[in-house]
């Protein structure tokens, strides 16, 4: 890595409890590492596990969360709606 670059890195949420948990996540890092890249996915670069966890490092996004994100997309089309409602209500009443 760089000194310009960032990266977020994805830690598993809780410790390994089986060896099917330890494989389903081996199982993710390897579909994201099978996949090409695409201008709407975030870009995967490598993982690494330690006794108790799985490491992702990936494409560093900015402008918040996805939850964020969408929370700005509903504003922007309640915002739309109550244009278009107040737009037909003065072509109503004034035209």
């Amino acid at each position: 890595m760089r000194p310009s670059e960032h990266y977020a890195i994805k830690r598993s949420k809780r410790e390994f409890r089986s060896r099917n948990e330890r494989a389903e996540y081996l199982r993710e890092v390897q579909l994201a590492n099978s996949m090409p890249p695409h201008p709407n996915v975030v870009e995967y670069y490598r993982a690494w596990q330690d006794a108790a966890f799985f490491y992702v490092q990936m494409e560093l996004c900015t402008g918040g969360t996805l939850g964020q994100l969408m929370q700005r997309e509903v504003l922007l089309v309640l915002l739309l709606v109550v244009v278009v409602v107040v737009v037909y209500i003065y072509i109503y009443i004034y035209m």
